[in-house]
């Protein structure tokens, strides 16, 4: 008996090998995880554009990951929801205003990492951010980006602004 369950596993053993590894045409949102484990920082964001659960997905394969990035654009999460899908934040560069970098995860098809989300919310990530660096995976875009000095930049704020320095005589 033990011969003959030993021989039955060791004939399934490549048919689980290949279950472990992504299906053909799936995203692998596995490989993007560990690249964000691996290059990530305290206070990062993570935002999402594309036609699959990429939300669902990442935060699935970041589960163990304490320091993840906090999801951005998160508005009211899918268990408020009683539903499978979140809602995003209406004001976007009010949401992001307290990240200094996102990673941004795109199952877009035409490859344009930007153009699954809401114009809008597309805008204000344009407008504050810089690509740094994106990653091709299988079917899968992972773009980093920081924010600009630009978008930093508050010239009210300037703390040597000559016209208002103290001259000593």
């Amino acid at each position: 008996m033990a011969a003959a369950v030993a021989g039955l596993a060791f004939q399934a053993l490549p048919g689980i090998r290949e279950t472990r590894h992504n299906a053909l045409g799936e995203p692998d949102f596995r490989g993007a995880a560990q690249i964000v484990e691996a290059g990530q920082k305290k206070g990062d964001g993570i935002v999402f554009s594309g036609v699959m659960s990429e939300r669902r997905a990442m935060d699935y394969e970041l589960r163990d990951d304490a320091g993840r990035p906090r999801d951005s654009l998160m508005y009211r999460t899918p268990q408020q929801l009683g539903s499978f899908g979140a809602l995003e934040c209406p004001d976007a560069a009010r949401c992001l205003a307290k990240a200094d970098r996102l990673w941004l995860v795109s199952t877009t098809l035409d490859g344009q990492p930007f153009s699954g989300m809401p114009k809008t919310t597309a805008k204000a990530i344009q407008k504050s951010f810089k690509v740094v660096r994106t990653k091709k995976l299988s079917y899968l875009q992972l773009v980093l980006l920081e924010r600009t000095r630009a978008a930093t930049d508050d010239p009210s704020a300037d703390g040597d602004d000559a016209a208002k320095r103290k001259v000593h005589t």
